[in-house]
């Protein structure tokens, strides 16, 4: 039980990257962006006109991915803030009173993980590898 939850909690580790540690990963492609760019990246900040290697070093990976076609061509949407991952404890109750009375209860440790939706907070559309708009949620 302990193992399986640090495995699970060391597996958790490369959704809370930073921008600094994606950096480290790759000095020589930010070394290649404009002192601009660089700022942006280092605050996990994007900005319209990033690529996509730009956008994924400033903010990590996304949540989701999803092609959209428009009359205008082809465009890749990012988003993020879709889900969480959490790890949990559950347990349960039941009784079937067709044979007599009769209750079990069962408590089971959940080692998993499970998206759980906390609303979309940043948006991405990029076309031909190109930022191209931004969509962030106010509130």
């Amino acid at each position: 039980m302990r193992m399986s939850l640090i495995v699970l909690l060391v597996s958790a580790l490369p959704a809370c990257e930073s921008a600094q540690t994606r950096i480290k990963h790759s000095p020589e492609t930010f070394a290649s962006y404009s002192p601009q760019v660089q700022g942006l990246i280092r605050t996990g900040q994007v900005s319209v006109g990033f690529s996509t290697d730009q956008a994924r070093m400033a903010l990590g990976r996304p949540d989701w991915v999803f092609a959209e076609t428009t009359a205008a061509g082809a465009r890749e949407v990012w988003v993020y803030g879709v889900g969480v991952s959490m790890v949990g404890y559950g347990y349960g109750f039941g009784s079937d009173c067709s044979y007599g009375v009769y209750g079990a209860m069962r408590t089971a440790p959940e080692v998993g993980t499970d998206a759980v939706w906390v609303g979309e907070r940043l948006r991405l559309t990029f076309e031909s590898n190109r930022l191209v708009s931004i969509w962030r949620r106010t509130s």
